[in-house]
């Protein structure tokens, strides 16, 4: 028998029968897969927003130093919101 390495698109085994012929059998073609290909065209306001709900606090500081207005309220909500979750026995201690 011989082995071919893989990636080759014919494979020949020769084998063998009982009368001691060898017979040659040689492996089907397979048909190249064709995968369908996806275009999906999004909007520049979309991907706006997923770059907007992907980006770190790091870019949202940054942006908000620039004058991004909406990064400076973003900031300004989730400061509120962790003054919100602090313990009062906190707040007391750092007055």
């Amino acid at each position: 028998m011989s082995i071919n390495p893989v990636g080759q698109a014919n494979v020949t085994a020769v084998a063998s029968n009982p009368a001691g012929e060898q017979v040659n059998t040689e492996a089907p073609k397979s048909k190249p897969q064709i995968t369908p290909a996806v275009t999906v065209d999004i909007s520049s306001a979309a991907r706006e927003a997923v770059h907007e709900a992907t980006e770190t606090r790091f870019e949202t500081e940054k942006e908000a130093l620039r004058g991004d207005f909406q990064a400076q309220r973003l900031l300004a909500k989730e400061e509120a919101a962790e003054e919100a979750r602090e313990p009062s026995f906190i707040k007391s201690l750092e007055a």
